[in-house]
């Protein structure tokens, strides 16, 4: 089982002999009583994709097989869980990045919605590798930067990515977003 989207939880599960199908019920709490729906999938299905789900909720899911005839249900499976994507922001659009000095690149964007901030990466390689730096801006309505202290006679590539509070991953050290980069010749 695991999240493939910000609002959908991929499933699996062994066939079972004689079930004529499969309920597969979701939660967001361990009991069962908060959230629940539930999928249903033919007796030859081994998968279920459950959509429509919150992002960044963790949902518990277990599975069913259902009887018919002589087969009655089968208890539910032991739970699993699994945490929805968080939604990621859109990508910024760089406007113009100009070199305005001998060490001075000005850099402007977009606005994005639901963006808490951006950070502006600027580096001597199109890798990202070589000379990186960083400029954080902390307001969603600010969408210019000035890089400084930079080295004369060089060309830098420029990469913009809107971040939310709420879409970075602490434990992971990293931010949801995507870069858009161009470059820049003193």
């Amino acid at each position: 089982m695991a999240a493939t989207g910000s609002d959908t939880i991929s499933v699996a599960w062994n066939a079972i002999t004689n079930a004529s199908g499969y309920v597969v019920q979701y939660a967001t709490n361990s009991a069962f009583t908060a959230g629940v729906g539930t999928v249903t999938a033919t007796a030859s299905a081994t998968t279920a994709v459950i959509d429509k789900l919150t992002a960044n909720t963790t949902y518990y899911v277990r599975v069913m097989a259902t009887g018919i005839g002589t087969y009655s249900d089968s208890d539910y499976s032991v739970s699993k869980s699994a945490t929805t994507l968080k939604i990621k922001l859109t990508t910024p659009t760089l406007g113009a990045v100009t070199a305005t000095g001998s060490d001075t690149i000005n850099v402007a964007w977009n606005a994005i919605a639901n963006a808490s901030g951006y950070v502006v990466q600027y580096a001597m390689n199109s890798a990202f590798t070589a000379g990186v730096g960083t400029v954080t801006v902390s307001s969603q309505s600010t969408t210019t930067a000035v890089i400084d202290k930079l080295t004369a006679n060089t060309v830098y590539y420029v990469r913009v990515m809107a971040t939310s509070l709420k879409d970075i991953d602490l434990s992971r050290g990293c931010l949801s977003g995507i870069w858009l980069k161009n470059k820049v010749n003193f």
